[in-house]
């Protein structure tokens, strides 16, 4: 191809007086002509069926029984959860009232029961908003732990399961990764590909020849 020719050829894109484009397209289809041929003839999805068939029954056995363990772990959770729930506000309770419960202790003699029942329902009553709202607080927080709590025990067996659907699934292209055909198809490609850089890079010195020769 001359210079002039080739320069009009990249002008046009590759399709001048001869389509560009086909002849670097020619090497490669005419090594996988026959393969391609055969790729199409040969039922291709039949391993595949049953490979995939069978992981996604798999699967399901797997996504069952991960189903009953994971309700099990988080109404184990909710159970333990909702205990702490109920033990969070005594503590609470008490320690507002720690003061109120000294100041009753030290009724004595005489009717110092009726004092003591006195002094204290005196100090609830002073202090029963903000005792109260404070319990409320207490119990807000610690149930947002408790879902906390439970999301997580939620998440870690749904991790699980991902796991277990990964490695159920995989099998359906682990088995062909190293592939004898494969190997040698990849080869194939590698060394066309080779050629076209090849032949471009002697249309690239071509033209380089042709501008000297015309200076």
């Amino acid at each position: 191809m001359y210079w002039s020719t080739y320069r009009a050829t990249l002008r046009r894109h590759g399709s001048w007086r001869q389509d560009l484009n086909v002849e670097l397209t020619n090497p490669f289809t005419r090594n996988i002509a026959s393969s391609w041929s055969k790729v199409f003839e040969a039922d291709l999805f039949a391993s595949f069926e049953k490979a995939a068939t069978s992981a996604i029954n798999k699967l399901l056995e797997d996504v069952e029984k991960s189903a009953a363990k994971t309700l099990d772990v988080v109404r184990e959770t909710m159970n333990t959860e909702q205990k702490e729930v109920s033990r969070c506000l005594a503590p609470h309770v008490q320690n507002q009232l720690v003061d109120g419960y000294d100041r009753a202790m030290e009724e004595r003699g005489r009717g110092s029961v009726a004092r003591q029942k006195a002094v204290f329902h005196d100090y609830v009553d002073d202090l029963k908003d903000e005792i109260f709202t404070g319990a409320a607080d207490v119990l807000l927080t610690r149930l947002a732990k408790a879902a906390e709590a439970v999301g997580k025990a939620l998440e870690d067996a749904l991790e699980e399961l991902a796991k277990k659907i990964e490695v159920s699934i995989a099998v359906l292209w682990e088995g062909q990764r190293d592939d004898p055909a494969q190997v040698k198809a990849r080869e194939e490609v590698v060394r066309t590909v080779c050629e076209i850089i090849g032949q471009v890079q002697i249309w690239s010195q071509a033209e380089e020849f042709g501008r000297a020769d015309a200076v």
